[in-house]
């Protein structure tokens, strides 16, 4: 919604929904930053309300769909004072579902099995049903470090692995992590925009206590394995 201008920048994603209901299913349509120009609120209550909008010149009724709309953080929309924002959740219905940070504060202890979910997902989207094994020290590593963009930055760890071998595994770990003893090449890579520099030392010591551990995360067990 950060490029939202006109309603009629919802047209093909409204198509798409609409295509997904020809073929008998379920859409769910997700608006991320809802809360990035509360000017446009008003012309999305009829999708909200009736599942129907004017867009491109004609009405396009979606009838029974999933909306999701995901917003900043709560602690910090109540400091702009977007009373616009609370009028419009007001006016829809609904749950809140609130997401804990993924890294530990004050109040959560943070996600280390959702990290370590999310650093598979993404390893298996880059390389679909060809991988088997992935390292767990690498797996491990990004469970237990803070990084400043949270899933971004995970990503970006991933997109630095070296291509698998004949076997479907991976076996070394992305180059930026050997120079984290080393602040002047670390400097040289881009990892350096995805961690706090004053908590390299801690970083640095996580990776040392886990990058001897020599095991594979399995991918496809076999049914007759324990998960």
């Amino acid at each position: 919604m950060t490029n939202f201008q006109s309603v009629n920048d919802l047209l093909y994603p409204l198509e798409a929904v609409r295509n997904l209901k020809v073929k008998d299913k379920l859409p769910i349509l997700f608006l991320d930053e809802i809360d990035s120009n509360n000017s446009h609120f008003a012309s999305l209550l009829p999708l909200l309300w009736d599942g129907e909008m004017f867009v491109g010149g004609r009405n396009i009724n979606i009838g029974k769909v999933v909306i999701i709309m995901a917003i900043s953080d709560e602690k910090k929309i109540q400091d702009k004072n977007i009373n616009k924002l609370d009028d419009f959740l007001s006016r829809i219905n609904g749950g809140f579902i609130r997401l804990p940070p993924l890294d530990p504060t004050d109040e959560h202890d943070g996600r280390f099995a959702d990290k370590v979910c999310i650093a598979l997902s993404l390893l298996e989207r880059r390389y679909g049903e060809n991988i088997k094994y992935a390292p767990w020290n690498i797996i491990s590593f990004i469970g237990k470090t803070e990084f400043k963009y949270g899933v971004r930055s995970i990503a970006y760890i991933i997109d630095q692995f070296s291509d698998m071998d004949k076997y479907g595994k991976l076996n070394n770990p992305p180059s930026f992590l050997n120079f984290l003893s080393d602040k002047q090449k670390l400097k040289e890579t881009g990892f350096r925009y995805h961690i706090d520099g004053r908590k390299i030392g801690a970083i640095r010591k996580m990776w040392d206590s886990v990058k001897e551990i020599n095991i594979s995360v399995d991918f496809k067990p076999s049914l007759d394995e324990e998960v």
